[in-house]
């Protein structure tokens, strides 16, 4: 773990050539770390931020690309969408916000197409 925090809700990918990606939950922020076939692991990346973050999600496609997804909590405890995304070189976009402001959303889901042509972010609202 990078931080003293608890790691827990992990959400692995693999990729075409047998790399490996986790996302998880580092207390209350999402990181994604990165191995190669050999089975050596990079040092984890926090994607989400400065955000408190709940119910990460991660997809990949057969090249490494990779899209995270995650909840994030108003203070009025609306939960709203955000998320980034990443080449196989591992440089992480900013977060952004998919969901809607009104909505109350949770529990995000990626899938993203073998090709890389399509990415696809669900959750409930």
């Amino acid at each position: 773990a990078p931080t003293a925090f608890a790691t827990w809700n992990a959400k692995p990918v693999l990729d075409a050539q047998g790399r490996p990606a986790v996302a998880f939950l580092d207390g209350p922020r999402m990181f994604v770390a990165r191995g190669d076939a050999a089975g050596q692991w990079q040092a984890p990346v926090l994607v989400s931020g400065t955000q408190a973050v709940y119910y990460p999600a991660l997809g990949g496609d057969a090249a490494g690309n990779l899209v995270a997804a995650w909840q994030v909590l108003d203070a009025s405890n609306l939960g709203s969408i955000w998320s980034s995304r990443t080449g196989a070189d591992g440089a992480w976009s900013a977060p952004g916000r998919l969901s809607a402001p009104s909505a109350a959303a949770g529990w995000p889901g990626v899938a993203v197409s073998d090709d890389g042509s399509v990415a696809f972010v669900a959750w409930v609202d």
